[in-house]
């Protein structure tokens, strides 16, 4: 889907326990990983429990991945999200155990509160093209130190 070299870019464990696991604004994995490529980035998101609405499994909004768009810090001062989305066409992705969607670096994501009694635990890996590069704005591991799990890694 990004090319034949791939690295991992961050690997997160994602734990909303139940009814106090928050919810992640809307936002695009592009923005925080800023690289110097387009299309260089996909998300894989995989649920160790079911994820359900109710207990914050993903909601995206197909077909608005087609630009970056601007982002505000968030009121806590830790992460961005888009301001004023238009929540219109956004669709709840509900999982099983063990299953996993794909997610484009530009696609806008979040994931609401946990209101249930069960936990909601989920593994996010973030791949980018080996030959991609972070732009100088950005303060994160150099590509060099991110694992290459596909491929050749592009020096």
């Amino acid at each position: 889907m990004i090319g034949p070299n791939l690295r991992i870019v961050i690997c997160q464990g994602l734990y909303k326990p139940p009814y106090t696991g928050g919810e992640i604004d809307w936002h695009q994995d592009d923005y925080y990983f800023r690289v110097n490529k387009p299309n260089a980035v996909i998300s894989c998101w995989l649920t160790f429990d079911d994820a359900t609405v109710d207990n914050g499994c993903m909601w995206v909004i197909p077909g608005a991945h087609k630009r970056m768009v601007e982002h505000e810090i968030v009121s806590s001062g830790k992460g961005f999200h888009i301001p004023n989305t238009d929540e219109s066409k956004a669709i709840p992705i509900e999982l099983k155990r063990g299953h996993c969607m794909l997610h484009h670096g530009l696609m806008p994501h979040r994931t609401l509160a946990n209101t249930t009694a069960s936990h909601r635990r989920a593994l996010a890996i973030h791949y980018m093209d080996a030959a991609a590069r972070p732009s100088a704005s950005r303060l994160q591991e150099p590509p060099e130190n991110m694992p290459l799990v596909r491929g050749k890694g592009i020096e």
